[in-house]
């Protein structure tokens, strides 16, 4: 299984240094991106996921009828905020109403942005414009950190959890993680700076930094709850560290996934009948997850095609005259032409007589009347 992980794990430390090195591409800092180089995404987490050989389906928001086959559903809760009140009630309705077993919420606090062009910077490998060029960024990463960052809320309006926002200092990113192994204790180091205090709800307590809980477990009548405190160890840059890549292993060993697996990136909830909740749409959102964009590209390329088809010709028309068609001299002109290529008069004068015999008969009828 390591060896398995360790192959998978080369996927974001190949993709840092190759960033560090003078890679001019922009940076790519979405949040929980599912696939691509995000340092903020969840690609490597998902991959190693599937190296367990079950099956896992992305879903861009939570939904009953997205959730009928699947065994463990995790959760990138998208925002800063608690779960809204139909987040909360729609996990109610997923514990009482469908197969899933094990649920885990992953809660947004610290990402690696600012963390990472603190490596870059630190690192001294670039050149004099670069390194400026950095440095900008970092300042940059720093103050969308101070600008976006969690907020603190008691227990009573977080349902699942509360959150508060303590004094930190640089020790308390170097604290171990305190892990239950079955029922060993086991210490690791790794980087996971954290800015908000999970406060769980009656929950065991399977992780602890420091006197913090950082992974939490309730227990209900056939659901087993999970909260995270931060996906800082599961995203691809957090991967990059030696002691992320051990408490992601742990993580996904006492998920014990049986069974398929269901990947929420966004925490919004949308009921059956398709009524959402009062956020911002989230449709580009969805086309961005596997199949869709290929589907949507091909029923784009067959549209085009369509109006390609059925578009006129560019270019001035050309004008026909039809008053000529109208006369009959026209058309005995042209039968006679058409006559004379056969070479044959007994077949031109068979067909005269006929022609005769029909307007004779023509006539008669006419006189008749």
């Amino acid at each position: 299984m390591k060896h398995l992980f360790s192959d998978i794990y080369q996927t974001p430390i190949i993709m840092l240094v190759f960033l560090s090195f003078g890679c001019r591409q922009p940076l790519d800092t979405s949040y929980a991106k599912p696939r691509g180089p995000s340092i903020n995404g969840i690609s490597t987490f998902i991959q190693a996921l599937r190296a367990t050989g079950q099956h896992v389906d992305l879903i861009p928001f939570l939904n009953p009828n997205l959730l009928k086959k699947h065994r463990l559903l995790v959760i990138f809760h998208n925002s800063f905020d608690p779960l809204s009140q139909k987040t909360i009630d729609g996990l109610d309705q997923i514990i009482e109403s469908t197969e899933v077993k094990t649920i885990l919420l992953v809660l947004r606090d610290k990402d690696t942005t600012e963390d990472y062009w603190a490596a870059i910077v630190d690192g001294n490998q670039l050149t004099p414009e670069r390194q400026v060029g950095a440095k900008r960024a970092l300042d940059l990463a720093k103050r969308d950190s101070q600008l976006q960052s969690p907020k603190a809320f008691s227990l009573k309006t977080g349902d699942f959890y509360g959150r508060e926002i303590p004094i930190r200092t640089k020790a308390d990113d170097k604290t171990p993680i305190r892990i239950l192994v079955g029922d060993e204790e086991k210490y690791v180091v790794a980087n996971w700076p954290l800015i908000g205090r999970l406060i769980p709800a009656n929950s065991a307590c399977l992780w602890q930094k420091g006197t913090e809980s950082v992974l939490t477990e309730t227990h209900f009548s056939s659901v087993n709850l999970l909260i995270m405190a931060s996906a800082y160890p599961l995203l691809n840059a957090g991967l990059v560290d030696p002691g992320n890549r051990i408490l992601c292993e742990q993580l996904i060993a006492k998920l014990e996934p049986m069974g398929r697996i269901a990947v929420a990136i966004s925490s919004r909830w949308v009921d059956a009948g398709g009524q959402e909740e009062s956020e911002e749409q989230g449709i580009a959102k969805f086309l961005w997850v596997q199949p869709f964009p290929w589907i949507f590209t091909q029923v784009m390329l067959a549209i085009v095609l369509f109006c390609w088809w059925k578009s006129p010709i560019i270019g001035r028309p050309r004008v026909t005259s039809n008053g000529e068609v109208r006369q009959f001299r026209s058309h005995v002109d042209a039968l006679g032409d058409l006559l004379s290529y056969t070479k044959g008069m007994s077949f031109v004068m068979e067909r005269i007589r006929e022609w005769q015999k029909y307007k004779g008969n023509k006539s008669k009828r006419n006189n008749e009347r």
